[in-house]
């Protein structure tokens, strides 16, 4: 068979190289525009600063998850000082509550839900509800008709009301943070848990990695 042969082992060897790239230079992306607090100063630098930064994590959500594609997990990816893309998201959240108030330029209308899809992405990919409840709680509109229920439905989301979800083994601590979630959770129809861990829609892993 030709495939057992040396070509299969240049092939693999190719592979390997692919897969050390893409860990590195997608995790470069993580080390120079994450600050280890989680803070992204590249964006907050621009004039709509809320809105950049949503885009960037959008982008870094899409990043990761091709790259699980090439069995790169860039969502637990932490460097050594301690940036991360769930960082990022954590940096947020007295921004989305309100307990602080964003001291960055703005020009065009300051909207919560514009992080929607990110803090609903971020709920299933880490199983944490403690994002979903934070952009209800942050809206001041409906998201009942927005697109991303029907790419990233809140079926997927552990319920942080169900103190005997197998998931909510924490609770919320002085600094509005769930504890620790542990556990396996069920993963629901439409979904599939990938050899990381990680819960991603079926629709959009057939979008991004078909």
């Amino acid at each position: 068979m030709l495939l057992a042969n040396c070509h299969i082992c240049c092939l693999r060897f190719c592979f390997a190289l692919l897969f050390h790239f893409l860990l590195q230079a997608a995790s470069h992306r993580i080390d120079t525009q994450i600050l280890p607090d989680g803070e992204m100063p590249l964006e907050e630098q621009r004039t709509k600063a809320w809105s950049y930064t949503n885009y960037n994590l959008q982008a870094f959500f899409n990043l990761a998850t091709s790259a699980l594609h090439s069995s790169v997990d860039l969502f637990t990816y932490t460097s050594s000082d301690g940036r991360s893309i769930r960082k990022a998201v954590e940096f947020l959240l007295p921004y989305m509550l309100g307990e602080k108030k964003w001291p960055h330029k703005q020009i065009v209308p300051f909207k919560f839900s514009e992080l929607f899809e990110v803090f609903r992405r971020a709920a299933i990919v880490y199983e944490n509800a403690t994002f979903e409840s934070v952009i209800q709680k942050a809206s001041n509109v409906s998201l009942a008709e927005s697109v991303v229920n029907l790419i990233f439905p809140r079926s997927a989301v552990p319920d942080i009301e169900d103190a005997h979800h197998p998931m909510m083994t924490g609770r919320l601590d002085s600094s509005g943070l769930l504890g620790k979630v542990r556990g396996e959770a069920a993963v629901p129809s439409g979904y599939t848990r990938l050899p990381s861990g990680v819960i991603l829609p079926d629709m959009f892993l057939m979008e991004h990695l078909s």
